[in-house]
């Protein structure tokens, strides 16, 4: 999990009907010419060349989008991301690296809590809280 407070991202109107129909017109194509074969993924994910994942890309109106401080675009979405892990009961860690103010309040409200939030200022503190969260991990694991 990234802070978001520099990220800049690209976006569409989160309407992927072209992107849907373009794909099912390339899975029919390719029934019909015998070159398409069913397997583990059936909606074609890993059937498609690199120029046809271009093709379907190439249907989305991406729009640029930019993000500032605690309450933008990224951060806005990087909060709801931690809500719905943290909704269905999925512990999130969070560690903020940084000495933007409005990046270590995303990642606060990121973590499950205040024992899942580790603010580093240094490499030092940084490696600790990552073997923190990796010991706590490991205790979980061998509890179950």
């Amino acid at each position: 999990m990234t802070d978001g407070d520099f990220n800049v991202h690209y976006r569409d109107n989160y309407n992927y009907d072209r992107v849907e129909r373009a794909r099912e017109e390339k899975i029919a194509e390719k029934k019909r010419n015998g070159t398409w074969t069913e397997g583990p993924n059936p909606d074609g994910s890993n059937k498609f060349t690199r120029d046809e994942h271009e093709f379907f890309a190439n249907k989305i109106d991406w729009r640029y989008s930019s993000s500032y401080g605690e309450y933008g675009t990224s951060s806005a979405r990087a909060k709801e991301i931690c809500k719905n892990m943290k909704d269905k009961n999925i512990t999130v860690y969070s560690v903020h690296f940084g000495s933007s103010y409005a990046a270590k309040r995303v990642m606060e409200s990121c973590a499950t809590s205040s024992s899942t939030f580790y603010k580093a200022d240094n490499e030092s503190e940084l490696i600790q809280a990552f073997e923190k969260i990796a010991n706590d991990i490991k205790n979980i694991y061998l509890s179950q």
